[in-house]
């Protein structure tokens, strides 16, 4: 028995209950409208009748009780198997919520919005979307093509500044260890190891001439150390974070004009989860 069909049975029957206040309807009529074979109807409605939600009568089916049908629905339901597109972002869920497209939501988000309350903590936003309003999903919660526009701007200012962070980071833990090698393996002072490494880093060469052969191995080892680094950043950040005035002037252009470019990538947290209907 496909068990698609059983819900759709059940999401109908909801649906005739809560929206409509129709309390009382036939099996064929069920079958009819939704497309499903009468025996499948009769087969779920059964089960809602062993837990007393619906009462079958001789030619009609009567709701009794619309929590027990929602209950018995979510204990056999696998949503994760609906879900054809998900994606995890830098953004509270508020946010998420305000930046969807005109799409039904559910999980969590539809209680809050139909009663107005949140019953618990989450950080998953649910909704039912067809294919164009997926597509749209897709160009507000993914990187932006060069022609179309930016995300709203408090999500891009946060993606920009974790990018900021993260290549603040990559050069100051670079820094650290070229300082540390040239201070013990070529026993450079301080500031000389901060300028032959930072020369490395940069790509521009060491300053000081080495005498050791520890020393050399080092700065050889730390020469491929930069470039495989620099080489990474350039790979997967459609901005290098060794770039810092790439975010400066980026992040000045976009307050400044509307109609603007995204270079950065961000990295994702709360999770989206979208199914077609």
């Amino acid at each position: 028995m496909d068990m698609k069909n059983i819900e759709a049975i059940y999401r109908d029957i909801l649906y005739r209950a809560i929206e409509q206040k129709e309390f009382r309807f036939t099996q064929l009529d069920l079958a009819k409208k939704s497309g499903i074979s009468l025996s499948i109807v009769n087969s779920a409605v059964k089960k809602l009748n062993s837990i007393g939600a619906v009462k079958i009568n001789q030619r009609s089916l009567d709701v009794i009780d619309v929590k027990k049908i929602l209950y018995f629905w979510a204990s056999i339901r696998n949503l994760e198997k609906d879900v054809i597109y998900s994606i995890r972002i830098e953004a509270s869920v508020k946010e998420i919520e305000k930046c969807m497209p005109n799409v039904l939501f559910t999980g969590y988000t539809a209680y809050k919005l139909r009663f107005n309350d949140v019953p618990a903590d989450y950080s998953e936003v649910y909704v039912y979307a067809d294919e164009t309003e997926l597509n749209e999903i897709k160009k507000r919660f993914s990187f932006e093509h060069k022609n179309e526009p930016l995300l709203p701007r408090n999500l891009f200012v946060k993606r920009m500044f974790k990018h900021l962070l993260l290549g603040v980071i990559t050069i100051l833990l670079s820094l650290i260890i070229g300082i540390s090698g040239y201070h013990y393996f070529e026993g450079f002072g301080w500031i000389d190891s901060l300028l032959n490494a930072s020369m490395i880093l940069g790509g521009m060469g060491p300053v000081n001439e080495l005498h050791t052969d520890s020393g050399k191995i080092f700065a050889s080892m730390y020469a491929l150390f930069s470039g495989i680094i620099f080489y990474i950043s350039y790979k997967f950040l459609p901005i290098n974070p060794f770039n810092i005035f790439d975010f400066i002037i980026i992040g000045f252009w976009f307050f400044v004009c509307e109609s603007h470019h995204n270079r950065t990538k961000f990295i994702l947290h709360n999770s989206i989860q979208f199914c077609f209907v």
